[in-house]
């Protein structure tokens, strides 16, 4: 007993001595969590960390790009569960905070279409209501355009009509005459004019289009063409110019598996997704 109690005192004494120890200096004595924790991540080489203004989990990579150019990377955008986000890079602060209906799933960044000093950027999002591909002014919020991929399908109650595809990635090219943006929704791949939303070209396979990659010029035209995952086990090559199939590698095998039902045991199969692509630099240093 006498152990215990020396042992609960002792670990009392160094949990006041640890509070005590990263108390920030002018603060009197009085810290905020939130102020502990930049102290204690600073003294481990932290820059800064933002913990205040936002709402929902963050459902995207995080963008790092120069929004008013050209004085190079300044602003960090980023999508949650509830909006987009622009924070200045050098102190962490929210710039901007542009609300939205559903998850966001993916985000990327054009052109200062509307002339405000400041690059503009869009958002991709799990909609299947309203536009899910929504390009907007960063400054104010205001929508430039926005974009509803859609496919025809049939039901028993509608028969053949549209419906709205849930948008997965997009990426930006700002090369050339005319910036784009590529969007996969479901099964399609849409070049859509970065400036008005118009479609330029599409892409359509057999299943979902997962991510998009940028890779090297594959068919000889002077323009980086676009790699994409699917959903049936395959990587598909695709011209960014027009949209055509370059290549397509099945990399999976289909997935067989049994399925007892009442009277019968049926022999079944399905195909296996490939994940996130990793496009690769000439490591071995042979040219390839």
């Amino acid at each position: 007993m006498k152990n215990s109690r020396f042992f609960l005192v002792l670990v009392s004494l160094m949990l006041i001595l640890q509070m005590i120890n990263i108390v920030p200096p002018g603060t009197d004595g009085e810290v905020t969590s939130q102020e502990a924790q930049k102290e204690i991540l600073t003294r481990n080489g932290l820059l800064w960390m933002n913990i205040k203004g936002f709402s929902g989990s963050i459902t995207t990579a995080l963008r790092i790009t120069d929004l008013r150019e050209p004085a190079g990377n300044d602003s960090v955008v980023f999508g949650t569960s509830s909006g987009v986000y622009i924070l200045d890079l050098d102190t962490g602060e929210v710039y901007n905070r542009l609300p939205v209906a559903s998850p966001v799933t993916s985000v990327f960044i054009g052109p200062d279409t509307d002339e405000d000093g400041v690059r503009d950027i869009g958002y991709t999002c799990v909609d299947q209501v309203h536009p899910n591909v929504v390009f907007l002014s960063s400054r104010t919020g205001e929508k430039i355009w926005d974009f509803a991929p859609t496919e025809k399908v049939y039901t028993a109650n509608l028969g053949w009509h549209e419906e709205e595809t849930r948008s997965w990635d997009a990426r930006e090219l700002l090369w050339g005459p005319t910036p784009r943006v590529l969007i996969n929704s479901w099964r399609t791949l849409f070049c859509l004019n970065i400036e008005t939303g118009g479609i330029l070209w599409t892409h359509t396979g057999n299943n979902d289009f997962w991510n998009i990659e940028m890779g090297s010029d594959m068919n000889g035209d002077g323009a980086a063409d676009v790699i994409v995952n699917t959903q049936e086990g395959a990587l598909r090559s695709i011209s960014s110019t027009d949209g055509k199939l370059i290549w397509k590698s099945d990399l999976e095998s289909k997935f067989s598996f049994k399925a007892t039902m009442a009277f019968a045991t049926l022999k079944l199969s399905a195909p296996k997704s490939v994940w996130s692509p990793v496009i690769m630099d000439d490591i071995t240093g042979d040219g390839v």
